[in-house]
């Protein structure tokens, strides 16, 4: 026989299993509420991950940065500098210099030069904005290679495979006359103001050219430089982004000239008994802009280290030599207007440093910084 007290006790029990099932159903709810729409894993994540370094990459000009938010409208006006009777801000910023003005001094108009044109005149917010481009590779682009890197180099060597058929495709279906050899002999005898009279004038430049491109040589000028600094040193660079407009399209290169220093032009020579030793070869910085048809060669009479220090190199620089192949062309002014304002003359000296630094993510960073005899930097350039 069941009693009272039982039957209280199931009562109980019973109550209770209610009330604990409402529970569970009220949290099945609210979780379903909370996480309903959160999508769920594509059957290929990489494409996700692949765009999402895309997007990061693409994103590196100074407008694109939202600290501070004033870099997203940094831009310089070109149209506003005319009040100040320039026609661009790079002709107006070159002219300052020159002048020994400050930009930052507005001399009785409404803007100053570093309001109106704030990337060409460097202004204070103009560095500030370069500063964050230059942490945001840093602490995300580069960090990103590293987690990425068996997939970029999965990808890198599948577009490597696909080039090497399109550059085949290329040399075949080319004249010869767009071969890059053939580019690179033209402006070699153009920088050296060589001429071909008769049939074998053109046979001997051609067997100097190569001959002087592929033996190995002393170093140049006729002195012994160090083979640390020609590792270090010697190389094609580009200025990072952001620097000066005009200069986002050249290459500067630090090496050896192409031309033989004994070579002579005449077409019948007399036999030279065999010598032992190489000729020694100039060295020169060439700066080209492709897209300006410019390349002012510079040669140089002498490398040392700056000051002892193995990170720096002192430049002489004893004279240019322009190839100006678009005379029509207003920026290839600006440049060479530019460049003799910072001080790229003929002579002068140069100090090309090395830094480098190791990020939190592990990555090795190396930055060049090409400045004029007075210290002042030219420009910041990547070694390519």
């Amino acid at each position: 026989m069941i009693t009272n007290k039982t039957k209280y006790l199931i009562l109980f029990w019973i109550i209770v299993l209610i009330l604990f099932t409402f529970y569970c159903v009220i949290r099945l709810n609210y979780l379903r509420e909370k996480y309903g729409d959160t999508p769920t894993p594509t059957a290929n994540p990489t494409a996700n991950v692949i765009n999402y370094i895309n997007n990061i990459q693409k994103q590196n000009k100074i407008s694109d940065l939202s600290n501070p938010p004033e870099c997203k409208n940094l831009y310089d006006d070109n149209i506003k500098v005319q009040s100040l009777g320039y026609s661009n801000c790079q002709n107006a910023y070159a002219d300052y210099l020159e002048k020994q003005m400050d930009v930052n001094n507005s001399f009785g108009q409404p803007k100053s030069l570093a309001e109106i044109c704030p990337i060409s005149s460097k202004s204070k917010l103009y560095n500030q904005c370069l500063t964050s481009l230059l942490k945001k590779f840093t602490d995300n682009a580069n960090m990103l290679d590293t987690i990425n890197q068996d997939m970029t180099t999965s990808i890198n060597k599948r577009l490597q495979d696909r080039n090497g058929i399109l550059n085949n495709i290329e040399n075949q279906s080319s004249s010869l006359i767009n071969n890059k050899s053939q580019t690179d002999f033209s402006k070699y005898l153009k920088v050296n103001n060589y001429n071909a009279t008769y049939k074998d004038d053109v046979l001997g430049l051609v067997n100097n050219y190569y001959k002087n491109r592929y033996e190995t040589f002393v170093s140049g000028s006729g002195l012994v430089i160090d083979p640390d600094i020609e590792k270090l040193f010697f190389g094609s660079y580009k200025p990072i982004n952001g620097q000066y407009l005009v200069f986002n399209d050249i290459t500067i290169t630090l090496g050896y000239d192409l031309k033989d220093n004994d070579m002579s032009m005449q077409s019948e020579q007399v036999p030279q008994p065999t010598q032992t030793t190489q000729p020694p070869k100039n060295i020169i910085i060439s700066i080209s802009s492709k897209s300006n048809g410019l390349d002012i060669i510079y040669n140089i009479a002498s490398i040392n280290n700056f000051k002892a220090m193995p990170n720096a190199i002192k430049l002489s620089i004893k004279n240019k030599n322009v190839i100006n192949n678009l005379i029509n062309s207003h920026n290839s002014q600006t440049i060479q207007q530019l460049l003799s304002t910072l001080g790229l003359v003929a002579p002068t000296q140069l100090i090309l440093t090395y830094d480098e630094f190791t990020s939190t993510e592990n990555i090795l960073h190396k930055t060049y910084k090409l400045s004029n005899d007075n210290l002042d930097t030219i420009l910041i350039l990547n070694k390519i």
